[in-house]
């Protein structure tokens, strides 16, 4: 799964700090057939290394890392849920699927910069568009090349 946040430039601060402390409250680490779950377990040790190194690879091009410091357990691989932020549109991690609980965000100026960040990738399978505005947020969706906009 991939998963770029757009935000607006001027409420950027706001809601990453919200981001970031939803991500510490929300995270569990529990068997992956509780329904109580937030992120399980990764699938293998490659998978594992391949979003160490993309997470790697953001914050070389110039992403800001942020991840919680909770207990995660010995036994399995688990990767802190982690949030980039200052992605640039052609770092790796807004272009790739990084299939980890990672979530890579960009900052906006205008609804229709929002548009182009948003479909500035060939990856397209989910979108979701959040806005204090109704309109707006309707506007965007139907602007956005995916299978699924919500």
């Amino acid at each position: 799964m991939r998963r770029l946040e757009i935000a607006d430039a001027g409420k950027r601060g706001r809601h990453l700090n919200r981001q970031n402390s939803e991500s510490h409250e929300h995270t569990a680490h529990r068997p992956p057939l509780d329904k109580a779950i937030d992120i399980g377990a990764i699938v293998a040790r490659v998978q594992m290394e391949r979003i160490q190194r993309l997470v790697d690879q953001g914050v070389a091009e110039g992403a800001t890392c942020w991840q919680p410091s909770i207990p995660v357990p010995s036994r399995g691989l688990y990767f802190l849920p982690t949030l980039l932020s200052n992605v640039h549109p052609t770092s790796v991690v807004a272009q790739q699927e990084i299939f980890g609980p990672v979530l890579a965000a960009m900052t906006f100026r205008t609804p229709r910069e929002a548009v182009e960040l948003a479909n500035n990738t060939v990856y397209g399978l989910a979108a979701s568009v959040w806005s204090e505005s109704l309109n707006v947020s309707l506007h965007v969706a139907a602007q956005l090349k995916a299978a699924w906009s919500g």
